[in-house]
């Protein structure tokens, strides 16, 4: 493990790179993790969803830390006012969330990122708490889709209400604070290789 419990995911990323190549990644969620994405892929959109005060200054610090990179594309999206809601909701502890609303913003961001190219990896690891809503979201659109924070916690981001198509296979990590990937059943290499490794 990493000893920082914030990039506690980085060794079962490190083992998807080593089992199959990643061409592009779709990360929600920038900070010190970022740089492992970016070594490893030949390209990188971060996306970071500001729903409340500190997330503007932190992605400025990210442009800052990665503004060498020629395989980087920061995106900042501010979170209107029902994401945000839903997001106090959620770390409130506040799931399921009576008011699905906020779904649409979150569809029509997740859309957007999505129709400009295609991506083999998603890493949700986002500074709101409505992570199982955007892993629902990019189901049959991405083949790897990884999330971090996954031990408990469902009232707070939603784990419990992912529902992966029959599609994809659920492998996860109970070490530090939780990796859990959904992966295509197509990927037979990779979750062989994840399989053996737990």
């Amino acid at each position: 493990m990493t000893g920082n419990p914030w990039t506690d995911h980085l060794p079962f990323l490190r083992r998807v790179f080593a089992l199959r190549p990643v061409a592009s990644c779709l990360e929600f969620g920038l900070g010190e993790g970022t740089r492992l994405l970016l070594d490893s892929c030949a390209h990188v959109t971060s996306l970071e969803l500001a729903s409340r005060p500190g997330h503007d200054e932190w992605f400025q610090r990210c442009l800052e830390m990665y503004r060498g990179d020629s395989n980087w594309e920061p995106i900042l999206h501010h979170c209107g006012e029902q994401l945000r809601e839903a997001d106090r909701i959620g770390e409130a502890g506040g799931y399921p969330i009576a008011d699905h609303g906020y779904l649409a913003e979150l569809a029509e961001v997740v859309g957007r990122v999505l129709s400009r190219r295609s991506y083999d990896l998603a890493f949700v690891d986002a500074g709101i708490h409505n992570r199982g809503d955007l892993v629902n979201l990019l189901f049959d659109r991405v083949p790897i889709i990884a999330a971090h924070d996954t031990n408990g916690l469902e009232r707070h981001y939603g784990w419990d209400l992912v529902a992966p198509p029959a599609s994809y296979r659920r492998v996860r990590f109970t070490e530090g604070l939780g990796t859990t990937f959904w992966i295509r059943e197509g990927e037979r290499v990779l979750l062989a290789g994840l399989a053996a490794r737990e």
